[in-house]
């Protein structure tokens, strides 16, 4: 995925780019300016707390009332995940947008039924799941990349409802001049539920690269 942000750079004759990722995207988007620094000059990362750091790893301890990133091991499992999701993908995703979220409200009706059309589709709900799979992968990746620190501007930032303090902790480790903290009244979906906050720092960081 980071390979191809690269060459989608690329082909966009783009040397200067501030990429900003949510969640796995912002693994991805990580893995990108660590191997490619002198094209991406700036990063964003929101709701993530990046695999390898070790902070991924404790979230997904077991606690009271299933507060815990269960779904990353679920998820990971092979062929089992998408046998118990399949035809049920409506009220599966509903209950991340309602449980992962501090307005749960943000995401309407007509915005579950494009997200539902689209993981319904031919092999769509396969290649999500194969992303959590990959996870030893993508952490040896994050992990091998944190040994040269990124000294580009980066943010991080975590909802106040979800990742919290643990998306700035982990991206700290590998960029540890990286500023940000918490976003207030946010959960997971950041850019639904505080769009001003991710437009603001798109805009910053775009200014400070």
């Amino acid at each position: 995925m980071a390979a191809d942000l690269a060459a989608l750079g690329d082909h966009l004759g783009l040397h200067d780019v501030t990429v900003i990722g949510h969640d796995w995207g912002a693994v991805f988007g990580y893995v990108n300016a660590a191997a490619s620094p002198e094209k991406v000059s700036a990063l964003g990362i929101v709701e993530m707390a990046l695999p390898g750091m070790g902070v991924m790893e404790q979230a997904m301890g077991q606690q009271p009332g299933g507060n815990f990133l269960w779904h990353m091991g679920f998820q990971s499992v092979p062929e089992l995940p998408e046998l118990l999701i399949q035809g049920k993908e409506r009220p599966y995703l509903r209950w991340f947008f309602e449980h992962f979220a501090y307005d749960p409200s943000a995401i309407t009706a007509a915005d579950l039924d494009e997200y539902v059309a689209a993981i319904s589709q031919v092999g769509s709900l396969r290649a999500g799941l194969a992303v959590y799979q990959e996870f030893f992968a993508s952490a040896d990746q994050v992990a091998s990349r944190a040994m040269v620190p990124l000294t580009i501007p980066v943010r991080a930032y975590g909802g106040e409802a979800c990742l919290g303090g643990a998306t700035l902790a982990s991206v700290q480790a590998v960029a540890p001049a990286a500023e940000g903290g918490i976003i207030d009244r946010c959960g997971h979906w950041a850019a639904e539920e505080r769009p001003d906050f991710v437009a603001a720092m798109a805009a910053e960081l775009a200014g400070a690269s």
